[in-house]
C-alpha cells in the first residue's frame, strides 16, 4: 500500500548502526520550530530596513550587508529548520555552528569589558554593566544550546557515528577563525574602496 502523502514527517531517523529508529528529540523539534520563527522575523526585518535606504546609502557597508544578508539568513533559517526537523546531518552543523559563534562572540565582549575595567581602569560604555548582564546571558544561553547539540541522543538523531564533542568543538573553531579572518579583510578592502560604515 501507498504510504499517504499529507502524513507528517515521522520523529523517526532511522539508524542504520542499530537497525532501528531514532525518535526526534523534543530539543531538537523545539529548535526547528524557532528557527522557522525566526526566519520569518529576519525577512521581515530586512524587508523594512531595505525601505529605508536611498540613494545616498548607496556606498554604506551597512546597508550593502542588510541587503545582502537578510535574504541569505531568511534562506538558511528556514533550511536549517526543515534538515533538523529531518535530521539532516548539514542541519546540524548549520544550528551548532550558528550557537557556538554567538558563545564565542560573547566570551570576547565579555574579555573586552574586563579588560576596559582592570587594565585601562575606565568602562567600555556608559551602560557598560547593562553590556554584561546581556552578553553574559547570551553567552549562558548560546552555550548551552551548543552544549545540547553535542549529548548522544543529538549525536544518534542526526546519525553521527565518529564525531565526538572535542572535534566538533575543533572544527567548529576553525570555521569561526577562517570566516573572522575573511569578513575582517573583506571589510578593510571595502573600506579602502571608499566604502563608508
Amino acid at each position: 500500500m501507498s504510504s499517504n502523502p499529507y502524513q507528517p514527517p515521522s520523529p523517526l531517523a532511522f539508524d542504520p548502526i542499530v537497525g532501528r529508529q531514532q525518535r526526534r528529540p523534543i530539543g531538537i523539534s523545539i529548535l526547528a520550530v524557532l528557527h522557522a520563527i525566526g526566519g520569518l522575523l529576519i525577512g521581515a526585518l530586512g524587508v523594512f530596513l531595505a525601505t529605508q535606504f536611498d540613494e545616498s546609502d548607496a556606498d554604506s557597508i551597512i546597508a550593502w550587508t542588510v541587503v545582502i544578508a537578510a535574504p541569505l539568513l531568511t534562506v538558511l533559517s528556514f533550511a536549517t529548520a526543515i534538515g533538523l526537523w529531518q535530521g539532516k546531518q548539514w542541519a546540524w552543523w548549520l544550528a551548532t555552528f550558528y550557537y557556538f559563534q554567538f558563545a564565542i562572540g560573547g566570551i570576547f565582549v565579555l574579555a573586552s569589558i574586563a579588560v576596559a575595567y582592570f587594565v585601562l581602569d575606565r568602562p567600555v560604555t556608559e551602560r557598560s554593566e547593562e553590556l554584561l548582564v546581556k552578553h553574559v546571558g547570551r553567552l549562558l544561553i548560546f552555550s548551552l544550546l551548543t552544549w545540547y547539540m553535542m549529548k548522544g541522543n543529538v549525536f544518534a538523531y542526526f546519525r553521527f557515528e565518529r564525531l565526538t564533542r572535542l572535534r566538533a568543538l575543533c572544527i567548529l573553531g576553525a570555521i569561526v577563525l577562517v570566516i573572522g579572518i575573511l569578513v575582517g579583510l573583506l571589510t578593510v578592502v571595502a573600506l579602502g574602496m571608499g566604502a563608508r560604515p
